[in-house]
C-alpha cells in the first residue's frame, strides 16, 4: 500500500480479532474483511469494513430485527466499523468487475467453518476482464470529452466544459485499468492505485496531472486539456485493441454495434420472435439499425443495399462509422 503516513493496521486487526466471536451465530456461514484493511492499510479516518454472510434463514431474522446486530456504519468499543450484511444464497456467482470484485479480489476470510465462503470467493472471481467490458467507459469517456465539452466550447461556457472534462477523467481511468485486464476500483482509490498498473500511457504524474488539471479555466486552457483527452482515448484504444488481440481496428466503443450489424447481415432475415430473444426489438429504433431492417408480416429483414450504399449525410457519424466499418470487412 503507496501510503507514506503512519500505519495502524495492527492495532485494527487486533481490535477485531478481540470483537470477532461479537459477530458470530449459528445462522452465519462466513465473515470476510473487506476494505483498506484487507489492501494492507488503515488509518484513524479508516473503518473496520466487516461483510458477514447468513444463511437465507438467518437473513430473514435479521430483516425482521430478531438478530441483535448494527450494519453500516458504527462504533464498536470506541473504534469506527462498517458492518455489511448479505444473505449468502442471493449472492450471485458472477460480480461486477467494477468495485464489488475489486474489493473481493482483496478480501480477506477471517471466518468460514464449512468452507463456503472460500469456495464462494473463488467462483465470483473466475469472472476475468473482456474486451466487452470496456466498450461502456471508452463510449460514456468520448461523450463527455468530445460531444459534450465541443457544445460548451461554442458556447464558451468554459466552467462548465472543464466539468464535462472531470466527469471524463473518471472513465479514462476505468478505461486504463481494463485495459490492463484489471478490476476497477473504487472512485476512492481509482487516482492513487494507478502504480499498481503494469500498463499506463505515459507516467502516472503526467497522466494525472494532465488528466485533472483545470489551468486558468480559459478557451486555450479547455482545448489543450481536450487535446489531452483526445491522445488518452485513442492510446487506450490502441492498447485494448492489442491486448485483447482484436480483429478490426473500428474503435471499441463501437464494437458492439458493429458484431451486430455484422451478425444480421450474416443471417439476413430473422422471425421477429428470434429477432427479440436476440437483440431485443427496441433496437430497430436505433442507428445504424433503425435505417438499416425493415419488417414484412412476422419477419425482419437486413436490407443490404442500404448497408452498401448508405450516405454520411443519411446518419450520425458514430453510426455511420460502424457501418463503414461493417463495409470494409465484408
Amino acid at each position: 500500500m503507496n501510503i507514506n503516513k503512519k500505519n495502524l493496521l495492527g492495532e485494527m486487526l487486533e481490535h477485531l480479532d478481540q470483537h470477532l466471536d461479537q459477530f458470530k451465530c449459528d445462522d452465519v456461514i462466513g465473515i470476510s474483511l473487506n476494505g483498506g484493511l484487507s489492501r494492507g492499510y488503515g488509518d484513524h479516518l479508516s473503518e473496520v469494513d466487516v461483510t458477514i454472510y447468513y444463511s437465507d434463514l438467518g437473513y430473514r431474522k435479521f430483516e425482521k430485527g430478531l438478530i441483535d446486530i448494527k450494519e453500516g456504519i458504527c462504533v464498536i468499543d470506541q473504534q469506527l466499523y462498517d458492518v455489511k450484511i448479505v444473505n449468502f444464497e442471493k449472492e450471485s456467482i458472477v460480480a461486477s468487475i467494477y468495485t464489488e470484485l475489486w474489493d473481493l479480489s482483496h478480501a480477506k476470510v477471517l471466518y468460514d467453518p464449512s468452507g463456503q465462503l472460500r469456495k464462494l470467493l473463488s467462483k465470483r472471481l473466475k469472472r476475468e476482464v473482456t474486451y466487452r467490458d470496456t466498450n461502456a467507459p471508452m463510449f460514456s469517456a468520448w461523450w463527455y470529452f468530445k460531444l459534450a465539452c465541443d457544445i460548451w466550447l461554442y458556447r464558451e461556457n468554459y466552467y462548465q466544459g472543464h466539468f464535462m472534462l472531470n466527469e471524463g477523467a473518471k472513465k479514462i481511468l476505468e478505461a486504463i485499468y481494463l485495459a490492463n485486464k484489471s478490476y476497477v476500483p473504487h472512485e476512492k482509490w481509482l487516482v492513487h492505485n494507478l502504480y499498481t498498473l503494469e500498463w499506463l500511457p505515459m507516467s502516472e504524474q503526467v497522466l494525472v496531472s494532465n488528466l485533472l488539471g483545470t489551468s486558468n479555466f480559459s478557451l486555450s486552457s479547455l482545448k489543450t486539456r481536450q487535446k489531452f483527452f483526445v491522445d488518452m482515448y485513442e492510446m487506450i484504444d490502441r492498447k485494448i485493441h492489442e491486448v485483447f488481440e482484436l480483429s478490426t481496428d473500428l474503435e471499441v466503443s463501437k464494437l458492439p454495434y458493429y458484431e451486430m450489424l455484422t451478425d444480421m447481415i450474416k443471417y439476413g432475415e430473422f422471425m421477429i420472435e428470434e429477432f427479440d430473444e436476440k437483440y431485443g426489438l427496441k433496437l430497430m429504433h436505433s442507428e445504424p439499425f433503425a435505417s438499416l431492417l425493415t419488417i414484412k408480416g412476422n419477419r425482419i429483414f437486413i436490407d443490404l443495399d442500404k448497408v452498401e450504399h448508405i450516405g454520411p449525410n443519411e446518419m450520425y457519424k458514430w453510426h455511420y462509422d460502424v457501418v463503414t466499418a461493417v463495409r470494409k470487412n465484408r
